[in-house]
């Protein structure tokens, strides 16, 4: 309850919810939290396996996936899930747990193959990427995480201190890094 109530109320949150385009960011979350919601009804009963839940799961992944691709993030919450009721000592149905599983991974499937005939290669042709959208795409590795870095900090720093929030993260908003002496790199 403490968590939930610290998310909602977070200011960190209006980044997404102020900008019409982070409206897939807060479906695909929406899509997570749904479907593990679903899980954890699908599995409250091992002995009773009730197949709407898990029809209404597998199309909850598609939908978040379509919504954004993070979504994906359903299936190890749900690994995690299990892992967890297994600690706990809880029963349960491992194949019909395992059937899951392999939907989840079929719709993860069907997504690829619809993304990749949709627009092509899921590998990004760097050559095709304008500078301006995405300078790191033509950076080299060490760069790209470097900056990774950077951002990591930048946005454990907003969690802490949301002073400067902006629903805008554009060309140059926050400048490439290039070495881990950087100070925002090494935080």
């Amino acid at each position: 309850f403490v968590a939930a109530f610290l998310f909602a109320l977070h200011p960190l949150h209006s980044e997404a919810a102020a900008y019409v385009a982070g409206l897939s960011d807060l479906l695909a979350a929406a899509t997570v939290l749904g479907g593990l919601l679903l899980w954890e009804r699908a599995t409250r009963d091992p002995d009773h396996l009730a197949t709407r839940p898990w029809i209404l799961l597998l199309a909850v992944l598609f939908a978040g996936l379509l919504a954004k691709e993070q979504a994906v993030l359903l299936i190890p919450v749900i690994a995690l899930s299990d892992v967890v009721r297994t600690v706990r000592g809880e029963r349960s149905s491992t194949s019909a747990r395992l059937a899951v599983y392999w939907g989840l991974l079929l719709v993860l499937a069907a997504h690829l193959a619809l993304r990749t005939w949709a627009i092509g290669s899921l590998v990004p042709d760097k050559q095709g990427i304008p500078y301006i959208d995405n300078p790191l795409i033509q950076e080299s590795f060490g760069v790209r995480l470097v900056t990774g870095f950077k951002l990591l900090a930048m946005q454990a720093w907003l969690v802490l201190w949301p002073a400067k929030l902006s629903i805008d993260y554009s060309f140059d908003v926050i400048p490439i890094a290039k070495s881990l002496s950087e100070p925002a790199a090494l935080a």
